[in-house]
This record gives C-alpha cells, structure tokens and sequence, in this order.
C-alpha cells in the first residue's frame, strides 16, 4: 500500500508502505468506556460510566453516543451491551455488579435486548433467569443461563439449553445460528465449544485433544465459516472446526471476522492476526494508529470491513475509553498556494466517500485534522492555513 507525502515549503516527496487505521476515541473525558461489538455498518456496543454507574452504550454513524434505556421496572445498578445485529438490535445485561478485574467487566446481570424499531431502543428482559447475553447475529442472541447451562435463543426469543446440569457458557453466534463458548462434559474441565445449527435441532462438539484445555478455556468467537477463536488458560487459539486444526497464539483471541482476520490481546497490547501461508502473523495495532498518547490495550471485535472495536489507554486522562479502528486507505494529493495565508489541498476522489487529513512535523508522529470530508465529486479540495501547510500532510479514504 502506498501512501504519498507532499510538503509546500519543503517540495520533496515521501513514500512508505504500512497499512494504517483512522482511529474514533469515545468517551475522551476521564470516565471508563469500552466497546465489544460491532456491526456490519459500524454500530457498536459497549458501556460508559455515568454518575458512578455503566450504562449501557452504543456509537452509530449517524446518530452518533447513544445511552440505553434501563429496563421497564427501571434500575440503578450497572448495565452493559455486548453485542449488536445488522437491525441494530443490542444484547447485554442490566442490573448487576461491577467487576473491575473482569475484561467484560459486569456480574450477576439480567440479560436484556434493546429493540431498535427505527426511532427509539425498548429494553427487553429476556425471561427471569439469564444472566447475560454477550452476542448478536442476524436476530440469533447467545449468552448464560443461571445458574449454570447455557442459554440459546432466536428471533422468537425460544430458550434452548446446552450442558445442564454442568457449567457452560455461550460467548459468539455468528449468522447461521452457529454458536461457540465451552461446556463441561465431566462437570470439571472446561473446553470450547462448538454448537452446529441444524435446522431442526442442535449438535455439540468439543474442541479437540490432546491439547491441555483447562479451567480458563473457551470459545470467544465464531464467523460464518465456523471458524472459533477463543482463550486456553494465558493463550488465545484458532480453531477450524472443519477439519479440527488448532493453532495457539496471543494471550487471548475475542473476535474473527468471516475473511478469517482475528483480533485480541497480546502482553497488554491490542492485536491483529491475519493468515501467511496457513500461518496466523500477528501485528501490534499500536504501530498502525499516529496518536502517540493512546496505547490500544484489548480488541474485542471486528467487522466484515476490517473496523476494530475495543478499549485503550488515555495516558493524558489517565482513563480507559473505548477505541474504533477505521481502515484509511491513503490517496493521492497535491498542494499549491491559494489566497494570501492558505494554501489548496486537493486530492482524488469518489462522491459519497469519506476523507480525513493527517498532519505531521516529523513523519513520525500524525495529527488528523479536525473533521471528516465528505466528497459530492471527482476532486476534493480544502483551504489549509499557510502555517499548517508548512507541515507534511497526508489524506486517506476512511468512508465506512
């Protein structure tokens, strides 16, 4: 991928060839946020603290932070959202506790959908017993339930248990109504899960040995090849329920998308995997963003287009927020001088595409410019102050 750097004072020109994320901060004050899930079209699910507690949370392209309603008998205690449809439907829990050592953060919720019907989000509490609801998928949900088999549901909210009697848990659900998290069979060790859809009733598979699954290991993640990743004690996995191939990396896989890209978390940081001659090669996501004073700790999830979602580290709030990474493909570009104290930024484009502007006095450390660009032609253009102009400037295609 290549990226083209122009100067107006400096008249030189720079090349590189890394692929880079515009990246959204939600929540910049000094409360905790974070996201989990995310849609086809970019909605994504999480919570922010308000007064003490955590709301229930989603960030849309077009309407922008959104706190979820509490249930209809109302609750003071905390609430999240874990996941969220292509029908902008959210699931999560409400009404339980804190846990500031948990990466999903709520205990001991009632599980709750928040039903969009194109103007306002009704909460639902699905039944008395669930404990949560951790994700969605074309009207599937999957979650727990208490107090300890596992909850299955579809569009007309039917219950349908795995493991009971024994501990289990269901993490991911992907667009078939395929399903994954970790049973236990002998009610002592837990192991991933694979549960197949179909059509008229469920199969279980376990994940294979003879690997050391233990009591920490699971199912995080299904896409729609039923590829599964998850977590096995301090290591993340892959699991290609296919052919039964395992490979072991990370310290925790969260999410995969249907191309197969897998996200998570290795030694603290964010990461990326992607395939290399059958070989998963990870990347920091710390190296693809500019803003130096953000350091990306945890990818939860991730979308068909390659947008990330997850929660980082403010050094200068001193906070974690919730993070979305957006896939900015650079264009090329050019600057000449315009009117006294600004010069002409214009670039190659398409109408109806969205452009964000970098600037740098380094080539090492990125500032995006204040705003998104949205183009109505074949070309783009923006005034820049002389000042500014001075700097090194880039532009990338960062529409959704």
């Amino acid at each position: 991928m290549k990226m083209i750097l122009m100067a107006v004072m400096l008249s030189c020109m720079v090349c590189t060839s890394h692929a880079e994320y515009e990246i959204l901060v939600t929540d910049t004050g000094t409360n905790e946020s974070c996201l989990y899930g995310i849609n086809t079209q970019g909605y994504a699910a999480g919570f922010t603290m308000v007064n003490g507690q955590s709301m229930p949370w989603m960030i849309t392209p077009e309407l922008g932070q959104i706190i979820l309603p509490a249930l209809p008998a109302g609750s003071t205690q905390h609430g999240i959202g874990y996941g969220v449809d292509d029908n902008y439907n959210v699931g999560g829990s409400y009404g339980g506790y804190f846990n500031a050592t948990s990466p999903f953060r709520i205990n001991n919720g009632i599980g709750c959908v928040w039903k969009w019907n194109g103007s306002v989000f009704t909460p639902i509490e699905f039944g008395s017993r669930p404990t949560t609801i951790r994700s969605m998928n074309n009207g599937w949900f999957a979650g727990q339930q208490s107090p300890g088999d596992t909850g299955f549901t579809d569009n007309a909210y039917t219950y349908f248990g795995f493991g009971t009697g024994n501990p289990s848990f269901l993490n991911g659900v992907n667009a078939l109504g395929d399903a994954t998290g970790y049973g236990s069979p002998a009610n002592t060790t837990m192991i991933p899960m694979f549960v197949k859809n179909n059509g008229s009733g469920y199969s279980v598979t376990y994940a294979p040995g003879p690997y050391n699954w233990n009591a920490y290991s699971s199912g995080t993640a299904i896409n729609v090849h039923d590829e599964i990743v998850g977590v096995n004690a301090t290591s993340g996995f892959y699991w290609n329920t296919s052919n039964n191939a395992v490979q072991f990396f990370g310290n925790v896989c969260y999410g995969i998308s249907d191309s197969g890209t897998i996200v998570g978390n290795l030694n603290g940081h964010a990461h990326q995997w992607k395939k290399v001659n059958g070989i998963y090669v990870g990347t920091d996501l710390n190296t693809l963003i500019s803003d130096t004073n953000l350091v990306l700790e945890t990818a939860f999830g991730i979308n068909a287009s390659g947008r990330i979602v997850g929660r980082c580290f403010d050094k200068k709030q001193n906070a974690f927020h919730g993070f979305m990474l957006v896939p900015a493909t650079p264009v090329g570009m050019s600057l000449r001088p315009d009117s006294p104290g600004y010069a002409r930024l214009r670039w190659q484009s398409q109408a109806n595409r969205d452009y964000s502007i970098r600037i740098s006095t380094d080539l090492k450390h990125w500032v995006t410019y204040p705003g998104v660009y949205e183009s109505t032609d074949s070309t783009a253009n923006v005034l820049v102050p002389t000042d500014e102009a001075k700097l090194f400037l880039r532009v990338f295609d960062v529409t959704p």
